[in-house]
């Protein structure tokens, strides 16, 4: 079977820039980055203020600072996970907030001026123009889900600037194209929570009508989810839908169905995730994906 890992390659060339210090914007605002997460229908800009070590999140449907947070020392860049949920800040140490709350929720003794973020998500590059009080030539690659410092690559001394090439990704397709597509499937086997499940046992649990099961309904959704992310659609968007769903689907005893009523507390979990990958699977959450 296909490491579950493996779905999430990092297919991005990174691109030091190592030359001029990224002039600030006016007022003494070194970065502005906008960001929203799912749940969110309006973005938020988040501004670095290199004069005060904080950022500033202004709610641009009233173009008004709803929160200051502080950080690191000297902050500068900024950039947002395609999910919408964490912000990472460049200083001296990079800050990690919490769009949800707007805190810091994890710091890196990494500093530089700019950060960018894989489109898949999983890691972010720092340009570092200074780790401690001493200017460096490297990059920090950062794993997201971790937030600890997998990697640094050397490049030119006082690298200032770093950005990542774009991916196109594979647009997800529906559980009945997958049902009917059995060449085309990039996997012949899947794990569903705890589960591993082969391709004839996911094909009859596409097969198996819900009727009121919410394992089933999660299980349809879930399969299909995984098939494209392994095709090559972008995981970011339901990242956290998937790993709630393994999670949920882990509690119980052998395979699928499990019988669960769709208005018990965790029947209403996996139909909840159900709909984040149902959506996900019907294109709505990658408008930019590429047939």
């Amino acid at each position: 079977m296909r490491n579950r890992s493996s779905c999430y390659p990092i297919r991005s060339r990174v691109a030091a820039i190592t030359s001029a210090w990224l002039r600030a914007l006016s007022l003494g605002l070194l970065g502005v980055m906008l960001g929203s997460t799912p749940a969110e229908a309006k973005p938020f800009a988040y501004v670095t203020n290199s004069g005060s070590n904080t950022v500033s999140v202004i709610d641009t449907a009233i173009n008004t600072v709803v929160a200051t947070v502080p950080v690191g020392f000297s902050p500068s860049g900024v950039a947002i996970t395609p999910d919408g949920t964490r912000a990472y800040v460049t200083g001296s140490p990079v800050s990690v907030i919490d769009t949800a709350t707007n805190t810091v929720v994890a710091t890196l003794p990494v500093g530089g001026s700019v950060v960018a973020i894989t489109p898949d998500g999983t890691h972010a590059y720092v340009a570092n123009s200074f780790r401690q009080t001493s200017f460096s030539g490297s990059v920090s690659v950062i794993d997201t889900a971790t937030n600890t410092e997998v990697a640094t690559v050397p490049v030119g001394s006082r690298a200032f600037g770093v950005a990542i090439t774009p991916v196109t990704f594979a647009c997800p397709l529906v559980q009945g194209l997958w049902k009917n597509r059995l060449d085309s499937w990039p996997v012949t086997s899947l794990t569903l929570g705890s589960q591993t499940y082969t391709q004839a046992e996911l094909l009859t649990l596409f097969d198996t009508p819900p009727r009121g099961d919410a394992s089933v309904i999660l299980a349809h959704q879930l399969i299909a989810a995984k098939l494209n992310i392994a095709n090559g659609s972008n995981p970011a968007p339901i990242r956290s839908a998937i790993a709630d769903a393994d999670k949920v689907l882990s509690q119980f005893f052998g395979k699928l169905p499990y019988n669960v009523g769709t208005s018990s507390a965790i029947g209403q979990q996996m139909v909840n995730d159900a709909n984040v990958l149902d959506r996900y699977n019907n294109g709505d959450l990658t408008p930019d994906c590429r047939p």
